[in-house]
C-alpha cells in the first residue's frame, strides 16, 4: 500500500484490525457508517488525495442533510482514526480530519418528567397485573438507577445481588440490523457501575425472581415467555403503549434517565457522583447534557450569599 492506494481498499483493511479490537455493537455502528457515509464519499479516491479541504466540505454535506452534531461528530471520528491509522502506516504525511470544523453542540434542555408526573407514572406502574412484573422493574431501572434501555436488557441474575440490595452493569444488548439481538460491552469503561436498589425496586426484584422459571447465570432479568432476553425495542414500544393507556406525558424510555439525573440534581447530589451514577466517562459530559440542571443551582448560591452576608444579623466578631 502506498498513498495511491484507493480509500475503499485502505478501509477494508483497517475494519479488519478493528474487529479484533472493538466489541460486536461498536463494530456494527462502525459498518453502518463506512456503508452509508465514508464510502460513497471517498471509496474511489486515492488516499493522498484526501485533505483537509475535502474532508471539511464533507463536513458540509453531513451538515446540509441535517444530521446532528452528534451524529457528524461520530461519523468524523471514525474517518480521523482510519486517517490516523494511515499516517502510522507512513502512507499519508498528515491527517486531513485535524483541522476540520464541526458544528457546535446545541446545548438544549432535556425533556424530562417533572416531580408531579414521576408521581403520576410511579402510580400507574403499582397498578400494573403480575403478569407486567418484568416491565414495571424495568421501568424503574431507568427512573430510580438511570440505567440505559441497552443497560436494562443486558441484565442478567448473576448481576443483581439481592443480600447486599444492589445491581451491577456488566454488559449490554442491542438489536443490530441483520445480525439481530447481540450482546456487547456497556458505553464507556465507566458504565461498569454498580446500583444501589431502592427499596420498591428491591421488593420487586425479590418477587419477579420467585416468579421466574429461570434464574441461573446468565438468565436475563427481563426476558420473554420463553425466557429469551428481551429486544430493547419491544421495551421501549411497551413503554410509549403504558404512555398512551395511562393518559400520560409521552416520552421516551431514555428520557427516564435524564429524569433521574434531575432528581439528583434537586437533591443537591453533586456533578461527580451524578456522573459515576449515570456510567459517563467524565463529569464534562454530565455537565454537556445536563448543564441547565446545575446551572439552576448557581442562583440558590447566590441567594445563599446573600442570605448570609447581608440578611444576617447575629454574624460576631470571633
Amino acid at each position: 500500500m502506498n498513498k495511491r492506494t484507493r480509500f475503499s481498499e485502505f478501509l477494508e483493511y483497517y475494519m479488519k484490525c478493528s474487529e479484533l479490537r472493538v466489541d460486536k455493537t461498536t463494530f456494527a455502528g462502525y459498518k453502518s457508517i463506512v456503508k452509508i457515509h465514508l464510502m460513497p464519499a471517498f471509496g474511489n479516491m486515492r488516499i493522498g488525495s484526501i485533505d483537509s479541504f475535502t474532508v471539511q466540505n464533507f463536513v458540509f454535506q453531513l451538515t446540509d442533510k441535517g444530521l446532528s452534531s452528534k451524529s457528524i461528530k461520530n461519523i468524523l471520528s471514525l474517518l480521523r482514526a482510519v486517517m490516523s491509522k494511515a499516517v502510522k502506516m507512513s502512507l499519508i504525511n498528515n491527517n486531513p480530519c485535524q483541522c476540520v470544523d464541526l458544528p457546535s453542540s446545541s446545548h438544549r434542555e432535556t425533556d424530562c418528567y417533572n416531580l408531579y408526573e414521576v408521581t403520576q407514572l410511579i402510580k400507574s406502574l403499582s397498578a400494573l397485573s403480575d403478569s407486567e412484573l418484568k416491565y414495571k422493574v424495568a421501568i424503574e431501572l431507568a427512573l430510580l438507577c438511570g440505567w440505559r434501555k441497552s443497560e436494562i436488557c443486558g441484565l442478567d441474575w448473576e448481576c443483581v445481588d439481592l443480600v447486599n440490595k444492589t445491581a451491577r452493569v456488566k454488559k449490554k444488548r442491542v438489536l443490530v440490523p441483520g445480525q439481530g439481538l447481540i450482546e456487547g460491552k456497556p458505553k464507556t469503561p465507566n458504565s461498569y457501575r454498580v446500583s444501589v436498589l431502592p427499596s420498591v425496586l428491591y421488593d420487586d426484584l425479590v418477587i419477579l425472581q420467585l416468579r421466574s422459571e429461570k434464574t441461573s447465570p446468565g438468565s436475563p432479568v427481563i426476558s420473554s415467555g420463553e425466557g429469551a432476553p428481551i429486544y430493547p425495542q419491544v421495551l421501549a414500544r411497551w413503554f410509549y403503549r403504558f404512555l398512551i393507556k395511562n393518559n400520560l406525558r409521552v416520552i421516551s424510555l431514555h428520557k427516564l434517565r435524564h429524569t433521574y439525573a434531575s432528581m439528583l440534581a434537586s437533591l443537591n447530589v453533586d456533578i461527580k457522583q451524578v456522573s459515576e451514577c449515570l456510567g459517563h466517562a467524565q463529569t464534562s459530559t454530565t455537565l454537556d447534557i445536563y448543564v441547565h440542571l446545575f446551572q439552576n443551582k448557581n442562583y440558590e448560591i447566590a441567594d445563599k450569599l446573600t442570605e448570609l452576608l447581608y440578611k444576617n444579623d447575629d454574624i460576631k466578631e470571633k
